[in-house]
């Protein structure tokens, strides 16, 4: 009989985890065991008995904050053994030169992309403060945010903001009682919706 010292329970959190690389990483997690819990704007196309979906909008920080809170209960992480928080949901709109589209899109994309990921960053240390399992947060980062690239004044400064929003995160946590494993990860070119939009933009620009 396997005792309870030789089970790892883990417990992951996806956002965006409804398509493309957050999809495949669902998948992914689940494979080995995990306990997921992922909230997107559209349904996810799989089931699972490890599997809790919620359709949320992320932009609305008060449905985000209900979603993790939901997520993290005392129940959950008393069972845990290793808790992982991905920030993986960003969009790349508006695609558009500085003093050029609306405000509404342009404030959707930052709360998208820079401010729901360090809210939820910020709600996840306060709630697993005194858990002493592993704890680790990752983002995705792009290379948008180290490169300038015309029309993509948003998406390069939000990715930029987050990355050294995290390398001040990974500062604090070094002298945490329990700390937060943080990390940025850029997984380069990969076939989603929103590498679609960047390569139809590139192709629009080369071509003028």
């Amino acid at each position: 009989m396997i005792s309870r010292e030789e089970i790892v329970i883990r417990i992951s959190i996806v956002t965006g985890g409804s398509k493309g690389f957050g999809l495949a990483l669902v998948n992914r997690l689940l494979s080995r065991g995990d306990h997921v819990y992922t909230a997107a704007r559209s349904a996810s196309p799989i089931s699972h008995p490890k599997l809790t979906h919620t359709q949320v909008d992320l932009t609305d920080e008060e449905a985000a904050a209900k979603w993790i809170q939901d997520s993290l209960t005392p129940q959950t992480l008393a069972d845990a053994d290793d808790i992982l928080l991905v920030n993986n949901a960003g969009m790349v709109t508006p695609i558009k030169r500085v003093g050029q589209g609306g405000q509404d899109t342009l404030h959707q994309h930052y709360k998208l992309n820079l401010v729901i990921p360090i809210l939820l960053s910020h709600m996840f240390a306060k709630q697993t403060q005194s858990f002493n399992g592993k704890k680790t947060i990752v983002h995705l980062s792009s290379g948008a945010a180290k490169n300038p690239y015309k029309g993509w004044s948003a998406y390069c400064s939000s990715k930029a903001g987050l990355d050294m929003f995290m390398r001040t995160f990974h500062e604090e946590q070094q002298d945490e009682a329990h700390p937060i494993n943080t990390f940025s990860f850029s997984p380069g070119t990969i076939d989603t919706d929103m590498q679609g939009k960047f390569g139809s933009h590139q192709n629009k620009t080369l071509n003028k």
